[in-house]
């Protein structure tokens, strides 16, 4: 069998909540992590092992929790859903490109499509929505 040893622990009270998301980017430089209770989404340089960036992934009316956080397969956008919204963001800038409201109820997960081009969405509402990026 082969061994398994920890390489590093980010437990450093970057989170207050229980981490709900990870998501990595195609190059594996970053890790976006978002947890309950405080709508923070923060960036990891995985080179350095530190955190250089915080995206508040506050929702319209206040709301905080973070489902779900992914990189796009290019490395260009970063995506982020709460409850009720999905925000794009854009890779280095990390300036919000888009915010939407695709269902009527919760969104329970989302995706990139392998070509970057569109972005799918499933929520509460038993939907499943497509859009162009």
């Amino acid at each position: 069998s082969r061994s398994v040893t920890k390489v590093a622990s980010f437990d450093d009270g970057a989170h207050v909540g229980r981490v709900c998301s990870l998501g990595f980017s195609e190059n594996g430089y970053y890790l976006a992590t978002a947890a309950d209770g405080h709508g923070l989404v923060r960036l990891w340089d995985l080179r350095k092992l530190s955190n250089f960036h915080t995206i508040s992934a506050l929702e319209t009316d206040g709301a905080r929790a973070v489902v779900k956080t992914a990189f796009d397969p290019s490395a260009q956008f970063l995506a982020v859903a709460s409850s009720k919204e999905i925000r794009i963001f854009l890779n280095k800038q990390w300036d919000e490109l888009a915010r939407f409201a695709p269902h009527t109820a919760d969104i329970t997960g989302f995706n990139f499509g392998v070509d970057s081009k569109r972005l799918f969405s499933c929520g509460m509402d038993r939907k499943i929505s497509i859009f162009g990026v």
